[in-house]
């Protein structure tokens, strides 16, 4: 229930961004907290495939209706691959369940970024990180006073 409501707090106070806007990314999330995170700073149109969602909130479910679906657990690369990713995100425990999978989208030039985050401080740390890599860097100014 915090994420959600902390993800929410930020897509307020980033609101519609600058008049260019950051750059459009073609992401892949493979966990509902990546995807919750993406949702939360307003890039819900750059996710071109998500894992069946478990734990969103109904407002990120509404937001990704129409975006493909991966399976839980084991993805194969080439299914992944086949969405032609810039960016995947996921969490340590999908790499738990996938340890190839890293290697595997190293080989093929796809940038990825796994998080682990423990505590507020932690997951404070983690929305600024992908808000860096998919260009929303008022995050950082939005939780600042939180």
């Amino acid at each position: 229930a915090t994420l959600p409501a902390l993800l929410a707090l930020l897509a307020a106070a980033c609101g519609p961004g600058s008049d260019a806007g950051p750059a459009t990314r073609r992401i892949v999330s493979l966990h509902d907290t990546t995807t919750e995170i993406v949702v939360g700073l307003g890039r819900a149109a750059d996710l071109v495939a998500v894992t069946e969602p478990e734990f969103l909130s109904e407002g990120a479910r509404g937001q990704v209706a129409g975006v493909s679906r991966l399976p839980q657990g084991r993805v194969s690369i080439e299914s992944l691959l086949l969405h032609g990713p810039d960016l995947v995100l996921g969490t340590d425990v999908v790499l738990e369940l996938q340890a190839d999978l890293d290697r595997a989208l190293d080989a093929r030039g796809v940038a990825r970024t796994w998080i682990d985050p423990h505590g507020l401080d932690g997951l404070m740390g983690t929305i600024d990180q992908i808000g860096v890599l998919i260009g929303n860097t008022p995050a950082q100014r939005a939780y600042e006073g939180v």
